[in-house]
C-alpha cells in the first residue's frame, strides 16, 4: 500500500524469495499501472502498460526479463505511438511510428538491434521529410531530405554515416543553392554556390591534407612532437 493513503500499490505472490505468477501494480490515484507474469523474479509472458489516465501506454511480451515478440505502445491521447518486434531485446524486422497528432514519423526495419535498409521518415505534417538506406546501424547510399513544405532540401550519399562524394543543396524555392563533394565527411574537390535566381555566386576548392605526428627524443630525454601536413 502507498504509506499515505489505503490504496494498493501492489499485488502479487513469491516462491522462493522471488516474484512469482500474476502480479498487478497501481498508481496512487487506484489507476492501474502496469500487470503481467513473473517467474522465479523475471517477467515472462504478456505485459500491459497504462498511463495515470487509463489509457494504455505498452503492450509486448517478456522472455526472462527481455523483450520478446511484438510490442506495441501509444501516447496519452490513445494514439499509436510505436509497433515492431524485439528478438530477446533486440529490435527486428519491420518498425513503425507515429506522431501525436497521428501521422506518421518512421517506417524501417531492424536487424539484430540496428537500422537495416530503406527508412523513410515524414514531418507531423504527413510531409516527407527523409529518406535513405541504413547498413548495420549506419547511413549508407543515397539519402535525400525535404523541407516541411515538401521542398527538397538536400540529397547525395553516405559511405559509413559519412557524407561521401557529391551533394546538392537546395534554396527553399527548390532552386539549386550549392554542389560540393565530400571525402568520408570532409570537403575534397570543387564548391559552388548559386543565387536563388540560378546565377553562379561562387567557386571554391578544397584539399584535405593528412597529417602526420613525429616523436625525437633529445639527449636530455625530453620528447619533442611536431606535426606535419601531407596532401
Amino acid at each position: 500500500y502507498f504509506s499515505d493513503t489505503l490504496q494498493k500499490q501492489m499485488d502479487g505472490y513469491y516462491l522462493d524469495d522471488k516474484e512469482d505468477s500474476t502480479w498487478t501494480f497501481w498508481y496512487k490515484n487506484g489507476q492501474e499501472y502496469k500487470t503481467g507474469n513473473f517467474k522465479a523474479g523475471k517477467k515472462n509472458g504478456e505485459w500491459n502498460f497504462w498511463f495515470e489516465n487509463g489509457q494504455k501506454l505498452q503492450q509486448g511480451i517478456f522472455i526472462d526479463d527481455k523483450e520478446d515478440g511484438h510490442w506495441t505502445s501509444w501516447y496519452d491521447n490513445g494514439q499509436m505511438k510505436d509497433d515492431g518486434t524485439f528478438k530477446l531485446a533486440l529490435m527486428v524486422g519491420s518498425w513503425n511510428g507515429w506522431y501525436y497528432n497521428g501521422q506518421q514519423t518512421y517506417s524501417g526495419n531492424y536487424k539484430n538491434g540496428s537500422k537495416e535498409g530503406l527508412w523513410k521518415f515524414w514531418w507531423d505534417n504527413g510531409k516527407v521529410h527523409q529518406t535513405g538506406y541504413y547498413k548495420d546501424g549506419l547511413k549508407e547510399g543515397k539519402w535525400t531530405t525535404w523541407n516541411e513544405t515538401g521542398i527538397m532540401d538536400e540529397t547525395g550519399n553516405y559511405h559509413l554515416d559519412k557524407t561521401n562524394g557529391k551533394w546538392y543543396y537546395y534554396w527553399e524555392t527548390g532552386a539549386l543553392r550549392t554542389v560540393t563533394k565530400y571525402d568520408m565527411g570532409k570537403l575534397s574537390g570543387k564548391t559552388t554556390n548559386y543565387y536563388d535566381n540560378t546565377k553562379k555566386q561562387s567557386v571554391t576548392h578544397n584539399k584535405i591534407y593528412k597529417t602526420k605526428e613525429y616523436v625525437a627524443t633529445k639527449a636530455n630525454g625530453h620528447k619533442v612532437y611536431e606535426t606535419r601536413y601531407e596532401s
